[in-house]
Order: C-alpha cells, then structure tokens, then sequence
C-alpha cells in the first residue's frame, strides 16, 4: 500500500523512475522505522507542519544527544553557537560527535528529508484508510492497537491474569515492551541473553533488556547445557576483547558435579567454576584462500574430509554462514562434491526468487497480453529463453506497434535463428494458454504452463533443481490454498508479495542424493541457527562490512530522522548514521556470538586470515596458540587457489538465462 501510494505521488510530480523507485524505498523505510519506535501518527504530523516546525524540532532532540555524549547541559544551543559547544567537548577531552556541514548543504539535505518525512505522513494517512476498508491491520497496527487498548482500558482483564512469563527479551522493541508492561498482572518474568539480540533490523533493542535487568530482582544462568567446555573457552576467547566485563562466562553443564547441588545455580557456580576442565574436542581453525568462490568450495573439501577421512555423518554436520546470499553457493560446492545437503529454509525471501518471480510474470501476462512489462519479464526469463539481444530488439519494435505483444504478433526483425526459434515456442503455447487465464483456477493454469515449457526438465537441469521443484511445488500448494482465485488474482498477490519482500523462506530442499535429511548436511545462516544445536557446525566466518549510504535512518533512541546521501551532506544525518553503525557493528558481533555456540561437540571455524573485509577477523585472531589445536591449513588447492572454482554468471550476459 505505502509503495503504491509513494509511486503514484511520484509519477504526479514526474519523478524519473530511478529516482522515484529510491524515493518510495526510503518513504516505506522510514515510515516503518517510525512506526516501530512506537512514535505517534500526530508526532510526525506535528513534526512535519513546516519546514521551520521540522528543523525546531529536530535541533531540539540532537540538543539533547550531545548532552547525554557531553553528560550535562552544554552552555548553548548548538545551532546559534556550535565553536562554544565543540570546545566545551575540548574541554572534558571528548570529541564532539556533531560535525556540522556548510549551512546551504545541511539547509538542502534538510529539505530533502521534510519532503520525504511529508510523503510518509500522507502515506500512512492513506494505509489507515485501507486498514479501515479491508477490515484488517498488519503487524505493527495490531500491536499498537493492543496497547492503546490495554492503556485505556487495562480493568477489562484485570485479575485475569496473575504471572506473565516472557521469553527471548532480548529480541522485544519498544511498543513490545510497552505491551507487556501495561498487562495487569502480580508477576513478571523476562528470560533472555543480551548476547544473542540480533534483530536490531526489525526494531529489537537489546538495551531495553538490560534496563529491564538494572529495574528488577535478577538472576543470572551460567551453566551451559550444549556444548563442550572447549567450545565455550574458546568463544569466551574470540569475545573478550569486544565485550570484557559485558561477557557472560559460562561452564560447561556436563562436567559439573551431580551429587549435592545447591538450590541457587548461581550458588553452584561459584562453588565448581575453579574445577571444571575443557572438555571436548580442541576448536579447529580452517585457513582458506580469501575469495568468496574459493572460501566457499575449501569450506567443502573440508567438510569432506570429515566424512570421508574421519567418519563424520553427514546429518551430524551443519555449515552456518552469516551471509544468506552464500546458503546456494555453499549447496553447490557440497553438491559439486557429490555431498547430499538439505537448506533449512534459509536462503533469500521465496517471493524474491527468480523461478517464482518468473511464473508470476507468465500468469500476469497470460491474464493481460497487453501488460508489457510482465511480458517482457517472462521473454528474459528462462521459461522463454530470449537472449539479451533479441530482448532488445523486442522492446525497440514494441515502441513502434503499440505494445510487444502487437510486436511479437507482427514479427520482429534481425532476431538470430535461435531467438527465432525460441519466439515460435513460446507463441505456440502462449496462444494456447491465454485464453485459459479467465476459465481455471491458478492451479491448473500452473500445471498446465509446467507441462507446455518443459518445467521439470529445465529445473533437473541446474544444480539447484532440489531448491527448485521444492519452491515450484510450493508454489502450487499456494495455488491451491487460493483457488477461488482468478490467476490474476493470484498473480496480484504474488506480485503484492514481492513488493513487500515479505520474509517467507524458501522450501526445504534435500538433494536428490539424500532420502532423507537423515543423510544430508545441513546448511543454513546465522539467524536461522539461533536457538538451534548440532553435534558438529562448521562455521564460514565472514561477515561483510555493512555501510550506510543512500538511506532514510531514525536514530535508534530518539525521534531524530535523517538522510544519509553522499551528494548532499549533513552533520545531523552523519550523527545519526554513526549512532545507526555503532548498533548495527554491536549486532554483527552478537551475530558471531550465536554462530559460535550452534555447536555441542565440534566447531570448525573457517575463514581467510588475509581478508581485511571480514568484520569478524579482530574477533577470529584472538583464537591463536592454544586454541588452534586443530588448526587445517591451506584448505584448497596447494598453490593457494581453491581446487573447486564454482561458476558465478555475470548480469550483462547475452546467453539466455538459466534457472539457478
């Protein structure tokens, strides 16, 4: 709703589509973040009265964060008198965190953000509407429904309830907490581990936690019933420098002492901590050639080294990446290998994928000929085969006659043989198929477009054809669950979910070499592994370097928005980013943290020593001497390049293109 809004209002004002495309981004963007933090619909309105109301306002709040950096009332204001309040931070021997722009670029950055904050504004008007039209709320509303509710009206189930148990914290946001604090009950309960908060991307705090933790009586659990006490050294080893006193050291449940427990585990800590011994397999360090094709295919001749030299089975292995772009390429390398893997449904968003995304252009297309831009999506797409030439001079000749559905019907001129042949191919079952688009339901029309384009055959062609026929027989599952639906109906809804990226994983794949997952290595990424075990992980310890350009941002505390563009700089906006990177730099640490201790009896770590990139190095390198008792080097070819190249394609490509 808010990206149809935001477009239609762009085209009204002639914005140039790659403009307007960034523009409604930024609009659904900030609009959630501010709907997240729990802000009002009347703060923004009130913010956005005025270009002079938004930059009072504004001014005001990044007041009170200086303060807070300089810990007490700055002498000025630092918009009327800034050289006072930079030498006050000189004074205390701090940096002052703002550094303000030349005012005409700051005016103009400033202006830029009011204009997007006023879309917001009338965007959100407009999906309160659809909200009261459609009888329904989405996820953000139902919440701050309840609260209001609760708020106002919190003697309706007063007594109802008398204890509140609330698990996993550390992952709440602020309208979140502000739920569970307005139930009426006698008890709370908060379990959590701070360690693990990685959902700052959706609103999650994990400092709201800690404040619950200062406010309440607390009681902290130290002993680990998962991995081995070798494991938890050397995670407590890669951390330490990080977090120092902020970590939580634990031990290892399995050595401790059964007989005479204490009823305080705190207690039983305290009394068997000096005597518990690092047990378990030593923590093995795999150095691979940097490289992300060659980091991924050594982190698959290690793994099989462990099944075929030491006898590792396969099901007791699970590969965990932070990177959810690496999941597919790590099923490759494995399945290059002749290793049967099973993806726990953690690649990219199942909408999002190309052979979904495609049928969804064929259904779109099917429903409405007319539709050139679905058209033209499902020419490119592998249900067709046209390659980037004759996709060209598709789209040139449409021009001329009225549309390329007119086009392909007239002919188009200097296609080469075998786009020729490609074209005859799709219109013969083209043809045939449109006309069935207003008569059977999503499901036959599916299954019928699968036989006329030889679908199975084109996904048991690529190496990913287990990921494939499970998304393509999801899709049909979906189908059917909506068959009082028209196909365009249902391809409006794949199209609605696309928009909206929403965060379906794709379907559970298992190599047709495995049975069963029984058989199969696992693969997955770091936030689907949290709150999972394994008896071996092996770990592809990477993290990329996560910038912040080109983004509409809300300081993670305070109402502050702002607009991190290069073009047109702000000492606001760099504040804000920084505030934003600081948080977003905390989280990837976090991230490792829950990556480290998936494992109950064997963690491999692989990474490139040599990859500046790689956030998590600083973290990595402190795992020297003793811890790398198992320590593999060179894992890849002996020259330093990886023995099993894996093929990447390359987006400006003239060859038809392929599914996987």
């Amino acid at each position: 709703t808010i990206r149809r809004f935001a477009g239609k209002r762009s085209g009204e004002y002639g914005t140039p589509y790659g403009t307007a495309g960034w523009l409604i981004e930024q609009t659904r963007s900030l609009l959630e973040f501010w709907r997240q933090a729990g802000y009002s619909m009347d703060a923004l309105e009130e913010m956005t009265q005025s270009f002079e109301a938004f930059q009072s306002r504004t001014h005001e709040v990044v007041q009170l964060l200086l303060e807070e950096a300089f810990g007490e009332q700055l002498p000025s204001k630092w918009w009327e008198d800034f050289d006072s309040v930079r030498k006050a931070f000189v004074s205390k021997r701090r940096t002052c965190p703002l550094r303000p722009q030349p005012s005409n670029e700051e005016q103009e950055n400033a202006s830029h953000l009011f204009g997007i904050l006023r879309l917001a504004l009338r965007a959100w008007r407009h999906l309160e509407a659809e909200f009261a039209t459609a009888a329904a709320l989405d996820f953000v509303a139902l919440e701050r429904r309840a609260v209001q509710l609760l708020e106002e009206h919190r003697d309706v189930i007063r007594g109802k309830y008398a204890c509140l148990a609330v698990d996993e914290s550390q992952d709440l946001n602020r309208i979140q907490y502000r739920l569970l604090r307005a139930l009426p009950v006698e008890r709370r309960l908060f379990v959590g581990d701070p360690q693990q908060s990685i959902y700052f991307f959706r609103g999650a705090d994990s400092r709201l936690f800690d404040e619950q933790i200062r406010q309440s009586a607390c009681r902290i659990l130290r002993l680990n019933h998962r991995s081995t006490g070798r494991i938890l050294r050397a995670v407590e080893k890669a951390l330490e420098s990080e977090w120092g006193d902020r970590l939580t050291r634990l031990q290892c449940a399995r050595s401790a002492p059964q007989a005479q427990k204490p009823d305080d585990e705190e207690d039983l800590f305290e009394a068997i901590c000096s005597r518990l011994p690092d047990t378990g397999c030593p923590v093995e360090l795999w150095r691979i050639p940097r490289g992300r094709d060659r980091e991924v295919s050594g982190i698959a001749e290690g793994v099989r080294n462990l099944i075929e030299v030491e006898g590792v089975r396969p099901s007791d292995i699970t590969v965990i990446t932070a990177s959810r772009d690496r999941v597919d390429r790590h099923a490759s390398a494995l399945t290059v290998l002749g290793i049967p893997v099973t993806i726990l449904g953690t690649g990219r968003s199942y909408f999002l994928r190309s052979e979904i995304r495609d049928l969804g252009s064929a259904l779109r297309a099917l429903a409405d000929p007319t539709d050139d831009y679905a058209l033209l999506c499902l020419l490119r797409s592998p249900l067709v085969g046209l390659t980037f030439d004759g996709f060209l001079l598709v789209g040139l000749r449409s021009r001329e006659a009225g549309g390329a559905y007119a086009a392909l019907q007239q002919g188009v001129p200097g296609l080469s043989r075998a786009d020729e042949k490609a074209m005859e191919a799709f219109l013969a079952w083209f043809r045939r198929l449109a006309p069935l688009a207003h008569q059977v339901p999503p499901l036959e029309l599916l299954s019928l477009l699968a036989r006329e384009t030889n679908l199975d055959a084109r996904f048991a062609l690529r190496p990913e054809r287990e990921r494939l026929i499970a998304n393509f027989r999801k899709l049909l599952k979906m189908a059917r669950e909506r068959s009082h639906l028209s196909p365009a109906e249902f391809a409006l809804w794949l199209k609605t979910q696309q928009q909206a990226k929403a965060r379906v994983s794709d379907a559970e794949t298992i190599s047709e070499e495995a049975e069963d997952a029984a058989v199969a290595v696992r693969i997955c990424n770091s936030h689907q592994a949290k709150g999972l075990e394994w008896p071996v992980v092996v770990l592809d310890a990477y993290a990329r370097p996560a910038s912040v350009r080109n983004e509409a941002l809300l300081d993670p505390d305070q109402p502050v928005p702002a607009l991190a563009i290069q073009e047109v700089r702000s000492g606001v906006a760099e504040l804000v980013v920084k505030r934003v990177q600081e948080r977003r730099d905390e989280e990837e640490m976090r991230l490792l943290y829950v990556s480290l201790t998936r494992a109950k009896d064997r963690l491999c770590i692989a990474y490139a020593p040599d990859n500046p990139r790689n956030r998590w190095l600083r973290c990595l390198k402190n795992l020297g001497g003793g811890w790398a008792q198992g320590t593999r080097l060179g894992l890849g070819a002996s020259d330093g390049s990886a023995s099993h190249e894996i093929a990447t394609g390359s987006r400006m490509t003239n060859a038809p293109a392929k599914y996987g």
